[in-house]
């Protein structure tokens, strides 16, 4: 009877061996997934909004004892404060057309001045001349309506281009952006070439870009009006009217570049 209970007993245990054994270890981690940086992340990380300026800096006029100081420098694109996490960037750009991604929104808060201005003497300088930390500028685009643009990125606008070809100045823009952009126009500035300077201009055509369509338009290096008041080309504006982008993707122009920057320069005879 012994013998009979030991054998049922071992063939019960051996059943009972034959099943999976429950594990012991944990149920593994799933592990996080990473995903893969694109090669330009602006889709991710950019503002949804676009501005053609050029990078330039403004701030308050500080005059201690006859010294000319400048206080609470800011940089602009074009005559908008901007601020953000690619403003450093604009240092190696100041003076040149760059194109920004960010957003248009209210002027954040800034520490007072740390020291009451004092007064400077005023300047005797043409109406449309303004004096900034970055020199003398001329105030000749329209008014862009934004108070302040928080930037995300920028780089230099290489699609705006001016070149001589003889007694002539040829300046084209070719469309950057993923939609069309209308009334698009190219504007010379011209400065005098005698005492008091006067200034004159001449544009292209109004057109409209799609993306990768470039406006091109010859101006005369000269204009001369009248004899005795001849005006050399010195700077080129781009002018935007609008666009046929997605609604969130409004796009700012505020342009107005020094021909020397471009890499040309026309002296006067």
């Amino acid at each position: 009877m012994r013998r009979r209970f030991a054998v049922v007993l071992a063939l019960f245990m051996l059943a009972c061996t034959t099943a999976e054994p429950p594990s012991t270890e944990q149920e593994p981690t799933p592990p996080s997934v990473q995903l893969e940086s694109e090669p330009t992340p602006v889709s991710e990380t950019d503002g949804p909004e676009y501005f053609f300026a050029v990078a330039s800096q403004v701030g308050v006029q500080h005059c201690p004892n006859g010294k000319f100081e400048w206080l609470g420098i800011q940089p602009t694109l074009g005559w908008v404060t901007t601020s953000g996490s690619a403003t450093a960037e604009l240092d190696a750009l100041m003076d040149l057309p760059v194109l920004a991604r960010g957003r248009v929104g209210p002027k954040p808060e800034r520490p007072p001045l740390a020291v009451e201005p004092a007064p400077c003497p005023e300047m005797q300088m043409r109406s449309d001349w303004v004096n900034t930390p970055r020199g003398m500028r001329a105030r000749r685009t329209a008014r862009v309506d934004a108070e302040h643009f928080h930037l995300t990125s920028v780089r230099r606008l290489e699609e705006l281009q001016v070149v001589a070809k003889g007694d002539r100045a040829v300046a084209s823009f070719e469309n950057p952006l993923p939609f069309a952009l209308t009334n698009v126009r190219l504007r010379m500035h011209y400065e005098g070439c005698y005492g008091k300077p006067g200034a004159t201009r001449h544009e292209s055509p109004s057109v409209t870009l799609q993306p990768g369509e470039r406006l091109e338009h010859e101006f005369a290096v000269f204009d001369a009006p009248d004899p005795k008041r001849v005006h050399r080309a010195a700077a080129i504006e781009l002018s935007i009217g609008g666009s046929e982008g997605p609604p969130d993707s409004a796009v700012w122009a505020d342009v107005d570049v020094s021909l020397h920057r471009l890499g040309v320069k026309f002296e006067c005879d």
